[in-house]
């Protein structure tokens, strides 16, 4: 009884939208079957899909795979976790996660930070080992105290709702010119 006049509209031209791309999905969807080929977004949920509908699959994976080491996962989408989540089993394998949420740029493509902030939280809880690689052997010293505070003061570490936010806890040394140890 609410509904105005422009918000009528506005859902005719959703419905409408949302019909029409749902055919554009399916012809899509279509052509790449007939092309034997896939696109990114495609092998991520076939085979989030197969690990889902065969347990057996997803187990035997999870067996084979000792080690499961995630790269970049502060770009992680969701996704992508649910992929960890049916391969990683405590009892089966390890589960390694290297990122750094302040460089966290794929948002664009559906990356979440908040799923980076979430699971180092779960790790903390469950007195996962957590290690800061505050240590830059690239750069010199000025270059690091610049970095260390700029981002200090636009991601500053009392920032509310921590979770969906890159926060700069960890200060970085430069060790440029030193021995590794």
């Amino acid at each position: 009884k609410m509904i105005g006049e422009n918000d009528i509209q506005n859902i005719d031209a959703s419905i409408c939208f949302h019909k029409h791309a749902l055919k554009l999905i399916r012809i899509y969807r279509e052509y790449a079957i007939s092309q034997n080929s896939i696109d990114f977004d495609d092998l991520l949920l076939t085979t989030y899909e197969l690990l889902r509908d065969k347990p057996e699959i997803t187990e035997k994976f999870s067996e084979r795979f000792k080690y499961i080491l995630i790269d970049e996962f502060q770009d992680t989408d969701i996704l992508q976790m649910k992929i960890i989540e049916k391969l990683y089993d405590k009892k089966s394998n390890e589960l390694f996660l290297v990122g750094d949420p302040k460089q966290s740029i794929y948002k664009f493509r559906g990356a979440d930070i908040s799923i980076f902030n979430a699971t180092k939280e779960k790790f903390e809880y469950d007195k996962e080992e957590i290690r800061d690689l505050n240590k830059n052997w690239r750069s010199n010293e000025n270059l690091v105290s610049f970095q260390n505070e700029f981002f200090s003061r636009i991601m500053p570490l009392e920032s509310s709702n921590k979770i969906y936010k890159s926060i700069y806890n960890v200060k970085i040394n430069s060790v440029v010119g030193e021995k590794f140890s």
